[in-house]
């Protein structure tokens, strides 16, 4: 019994090792290395030979399909470079009998014109597609990302090339490549499949462009200033040098190399330099201006170029001395001042979206010489006896009345047009007072209420105005009609004539140019023929008088005595003779030989042939000039002798040809 048990055991035994062996055979058997078993690890190379990219590019329809195996083999793409052709779909392919979906996948999108972001579609779809055909519509951007169990063992790499930019950098796993918000075509793609713990080769800073993520703060720049030298560079709009501190702008620079700007844009900038002109274009915080030369920056250009220069614009201004804060500009136009030699003191520059306008007034960015002298003007008004004052009027237009004898009384005149830190000065002739003093931009001169005439006036520019304008002014007087036209603070009118100002013409000439007419007597001084009985009579502004009753000599240049000195005439029987002469001569020294003399004199002008004319005697030294010395025996044959300091200076004023009056 023992035994016969023991023998069924080992039999029993024996039969379990068999059942146990040949099971294990058949599930080894059951289990053999398949690529299409979703438990076994992919390679690189099982990828890229189960996928492939095309695109549908305008104007040429779907090209050939390119296998991500030909990703190393150069620069190959789908789409088309330098053509300017948009690519309209993208369709990604996978062969599921070489590469299960369930493994490895892509799942793609695209942003299109007019639509935005289409619906994702997968590569395991054999009629898939991201874009439109038909109708005409350009892909802009798109991403794309891996799906399945093995996605985690790769990175899926892409970029796209795009109107205007060019190959932006590279995407990975799901980002965005391409543009949004510029209307920008993709006109080719790259994509590529690597193992995650590859080492990617290629530049991935910056594979897409967000037109809303662009900010103002885009933009920096520095200005150098008079003393301080460089600042610090601000931003955004803000203020790079000074205001109310008249301390000269001498170089700016400027960048946009701040990450929310698309790649390789560029501002490109100059500036207008005392002494210079307008500087070679600069870029990338290049110094425009000079520093160490204390030359002032006048005015700035600055424009965009790359791709952003379609949507947006770089907007400046510019703080000038005597203008203050200009008006702003874009698109390389001028900002500041040309021609009038005004610092600029500060600079603001921004970057906004075309569609946002800009940051503030347009109208006047810039002031150049040309643009001074055609926008501005002299206002004028006349208060007229019997009417006050007319309406003020401008550049030329008659102020007053003709041939009603009435008196031109007050007036006031002021500038107006682009010119700064200018102003017109002006001063009246009044009867009864004679010169008043200077009055300017508006005031009055002359007066109201008190009936007294005006004779006579001056106007004269200061500032820019005068740097750029002669003002020219004329005046219609009573008795005599329009006289020439005085300028620049010159006298116009009469005086000391008792002769009424009826009206006057102001002008604003460029400056050197031809003057508005004659310029032939545009004031005259009143001098008496005789000092009671025989009233006044007028004559040249640049002229010698000698009053013989008075016994006295006067000198004047334009109108204004320069000279006044008693004299002793001819005596009784050889008075000198009343008339109207010029100098015919001048002689120094000279003798004058005559019918029992012969003398010596130091200065001779004869004014009626050779005989009789002014000169020095040294014999009448002793006794003194003037008073009554002609009756009392001390008299000339008929010359005027004058003190030697007032001879020697009548002769070294005067040149041959001046007016001589004997009274």
């Amino acid at each position: 019994m023992t035994r016969e048990k023991t023998g069924r055991g080992i039999l029993m035994l024996l039969m379990m090792v068999v059942v146990l062996s040949f099971g294990a055979g058949m599930v080894f058997a059951a289990d053999p290395v398949s690529k299409d078993n979703a438990s076994e690890a992919l390679s690189l190379a099982d990828v890229q030979t189960g996928l492939q990219y095309q695109a549908h590019v305008s104007q040429q329809g779907w090209q050939n399909p390119i296998p991500f195996a030909k990703q190393d083999q150069g620069d190959v793409f789908a789409g088309t470079s330098g053509k300017g052709l948009a690519i309209e779909a993208l369709r990604i392919q996978q062969d599921s009998n070489k590469l299960n979906p369930a493994q490895l996948g892509i799942q793609y999108e695209a942003h299109v014109a007019q639509r935005g972001w289409l619906a994702p579609v997968s590569s395991a779809d054999t009629n898939g597609m991201a874009g439109t055909v038909g109708q005409k519509l350009a892909v802009q951007a798109v991403r794309m990302k891996l799906t399945g169990t093995e996605a985690s063992r790769f990175h899926l790499y892409y970029r796209v090339h795009v109107q205007n930019y060019g190959w932006l950098d590279w995407a990975c796993d799901g980002e965005n490549a391409g543009t949004t918000g510029f209307d920008l075509r993709v006109e080719a793609i790259q994509i590529k499949m690597l193992a995650a713990d590859s080492h990617f080769v290629g530049s991935t800073v910056r594979p897409y462009v967000d037109a809303s993520k662009l900010n103002n703060g885009s933009v920096r720049y520095a200005a150098h200033v008079q003393q301080a030298g460089w600042q610090n560079a601000v931003q955004d709009g803000a203020t790079a040098g000074t205001e109310g501190r008249s301390l000269r702008l001498e170089a700016v620079r400027m960048n946009a190399q701040a990450a929310n700007l698309p790649p390789g844009i560029k501002i490109t900038y100059r500036g207008h330099v005392q002494n210079s002109g307008w500087q070679a274009w600069k870029s990338d915080g290049q110094t425009a201006g000079t520093v160490g030369r204390g030359l002032r920056l006048e005015a700035l250009q600055a424009k965009l170029t790359g791709p952003m220069a379609a949507r947006y614009n770089l907007y400046y201004r510019a703080h000038v001395a005597y203008y203050g804060w200009l008006d702003w500009t874009a698109g390389g136009k001028t900002a500041g001042t040309t021609g009038l030699a005004y610092p600029m003191e500060a600079i603001q520059v921004t970057l906004r979206e075309k569609s946002q306008g800009a940051p503030g007034a347009t109208a006047m960015p810039s002031v150049d010489a040309a643009q001074v002298a055609a926008g501005t003007q002299v206002n004028y008004r006349a208060h007229v006896s019997g009417i006050g004052w007319q309406s003020r009027i401008a550049n030329g237009r008659m102020a007053g009345t003709t041939g009603q004898k009435r008196a031109v009384e007050a007036i006031d005149l002021n500038l107006s047009g682009v010119v700064r830190a200018s102003s017109v000065h002006y001063r009246m002739h009044v009867q009864k007072i004679g010169w008043q003093g200077w009055k300017s931009n508006g005031q009055i001169a002359g007066t109201t209420g008190r009936s007294l005439r005006g004779e006579a006036l001056q106007i004269k520019l200061s500032g820019t105005a005068a740097a750029l304008f002669d003002v020219y002014y004329r005046v219609h007087a009573q008795n005599v009609g329009w006289l020439g036209w005085a300028k620049n603070g010159q006298e116009a009118g009469t005086s000391g004539g008792s002769l009424r100002m009826e009206a006057f013409e102001v002008r604003l000439v460029r400056k050197g140019s031809r003057a508005p007419g004659s310029t032939a007597r545009p004031y005259v001084k009143m001098v008496p023929k005789s000092p009671k009985a025989f009233g006044w009579m007028p004559v040249s502004p640049t002229c010698i008088c000698v009053d013989r009753p008075h016994q006295t000599l006067k000198a004047y240049v334009n109108g204004r005595e320069i000279l006044s000195t008693p004299v002793i005439t001819g005596r009784p029987g050889m008075s000198t003779p009343a008339g109207n002469y010029k100098i015919r001569a001048k002689q120094s020294p000279s003798v004058l030989i005559g019918p029992g003399y012969r003398s010596y004199v130091r200065y001779w002008m004869p004014f009626i042939r050779n005989s009789i004319g002014i000169h020095d005697a040294s014999w009448q030294d002793a006794k003194g000039y003037g008073g009554n010395a002609y009756l009392i025996g001390r008299g000339s044959h008929g010359c005027v002798n004058t003190p030697l300091w007032a001879v020697k200076k009548v002769y070294r004023t005067f040149p041959v040809g001046t007016p001589v009056y004997v009274r």
